[in-house]
């Protein structure tokens, strides 16, 4: 994805990050633990980092955050 990591997208924004987009990647995230929970799957490794960012075709476009990497993920019955 273009945008780079959720951890590199704040390392490079020193003035910091728009509200709107902090919220907008807050909720994506959250909808997207919630489905893994719904499949009965736990993340255990929720950070930045794992965040991936694709970034609109130019401002006025929503970025779009894709959680990764669920190699510690854990199933439960």
């Amino acid at each position: 994805l273009d945008g780079g990591s959720l951890a590199e997208l704040i390392l490079n924004s020193p003035s910091g990050i728009d509200a709107n987009q902090v919220a907008l990647i807050g909720c994506q995230i959250a909808e997207a633990v919630a489905f893994a929970h719904a499949k009965a799957t736990f993340h255990r490794d929720l950070k930045p980092s794992n965040i991936l960012i694709q970034k609109g075709s130019n401002d006025k476009d929503r970025i779009q955050a894709t959680l990764t990497d669920f190699g510690l993920a854990k199933r439960w019955d």
